[in-house]
């Protein structure tokens, strides 16, 4: 009888997607306000800017239970995978503070 086991090749696959989007996002977090500074923002708006992600994800979080009971899962990491690229895009063919902020606004809802 064959077992039935979850490392699977595409368990593996999303494993690995998963933890490359948490790093990129552990990564980038650092050096959000210094970039938003090397574009001529102030050390206040720079740190306004970063702080942009988490608080829109600490806002968004509350109905990240909803969204899980109403659309399949795979949906949602799909979404979510659109949305981290989308947001990335976006800040890497405009850089101006004002596509960094809608770029950490994004990753905020992708993130939860």
């Amino acid at each position: 009888m064959k077992s039935d086991t979850i490392w699977n090749p595409l368990y593996v696959q999303l494993l690995i997607f998963e933890l490359l989007s948490q790093l990129g996002m552990a990564l980038v977090n650092p050096v959000a306000s210094n970039f938003a500074v090397a574009m001529g923002a102030t050390v206040a708006a720079g740190g306004f800017l970063a702080g942009l992600n988490p608080l829109t994800s600490l806002i968004c979080r509350p109905f990240g239970g909803l969204f899980l009971k109403l659309a399949p899962r795979k949906t949602l990491l799909l979404t979510a995978s659109i949305v981290f690229t989308a947001s990335s895009l976006i800040c890497a063919a405009f850089p101006s503070e004002l596509t960094l902020g809608a770029s950490r606004i994004l990753l905020g809802v992708a993130y939860v």
